[in-house]
């Protein structure tokens, strides 16, 4: 299962990789709900990165519906991200009701591989979205919380995704709201392929809470080898 831990930098990255992480994406300003890191930044994370590293592609921390002022600025992103050789994107952006697609072909013109964010949830039919993004075999991933304020709330509608035939694009619940006594059951009902680990996963002070991401990490690694034992219930000590 994919372990997509959110960090701002390099001591991050380690952390995350010491707690289990698969995989991260790169971002500045998460609790304000994260914008497009700089070149600097991504070059420190980057050095000391062992595993897969995205990068979030967003101009600021406003609504998933870009105006033209905001296409601009993304593709201006895409265009610096490109030339300093980043390859791997995090990013999303709604048209009315549906996925941007335009702005999501001109990513995938330029080459990047990419990871579809929380935008997704801002369309109005996920599952018609859903089916439409798997059809690009450059978008690599989607996370979710089903619409809802939390994955756990939205897990009827994760499941439905995950459930689809035919279909192989990877499905990442968002973890905020997700309580650690409730993950085994919520990864048996989903069936998603990964759990994607950002603001949510945080403290009160913004700091990662690597026991937490710890914690959930050793169980979905259970859940992955069927290991249904009684000691898959955390204890309260890792409560959010």
């Amino acid at each position: 299962m994919i372990a997509e831990v959110a960090i701002e930098n390099a001591m991050e990255v380690r952390e995350a990789q010491h707690a289990g992480a698969t995989s991260m994406v790169l971002v500045r300003n998460l609790r304000e709900g994260g914008i497009s890191p700089d070149l600097k930044t991504i070059g420190l994370c980057s050095d000391v990165a062992r595993i897969p590293l995205s990068i979030l592609v967003r101009p600021d921390a406003e609504n998933y519906a870009y105006e033209e002022g905001r296409r601009r600025r993304t593709l201006k992103i895409l265009e610096l991200y490109w030339n300093h050789g980043i390859r791997n994107i995090t990013f999303g952006a709604i048209h009315n009701t549906v996925m941007d697609w335009d702005l999501l072909e001109d990513a995938i013109t330029h080459g990047f591989s990419v990871n579809v964010n929380l935008a997704f949830d801002q369309t109005q039919d996920l599952v018609k979205n859903y089916l439409q993004l798997a059809l690009y075999p450059m978008v690599r991933q989607v996370t979710t919380r089903g619409q809802a304020d939390s994955a756990f709330l939205g897990q009827d509608k994760i499941q439905k995704l995950t459930q689809l035939e035919k279909t192989t694009l990877p499905v990442l619940a968002d973890t905020s709201g997700l309580p650690p006594e409730q993950v085994m059951a919520f990864l048996e009902h989903t069936r998603v392929q990964g759990l994607h680990f950002a603001a949510g996963a945080r403290d009160r002070n913004g700091r990662l809470n690597t026991i937490y991401i710890e914690n959930c990490i050793n169980l979905m690694r259970k859940h992955a080898r069927g290991d249904r034992g009684r000691d898959a219930a955390p204890s309260n000590r890792f409560r959010l």
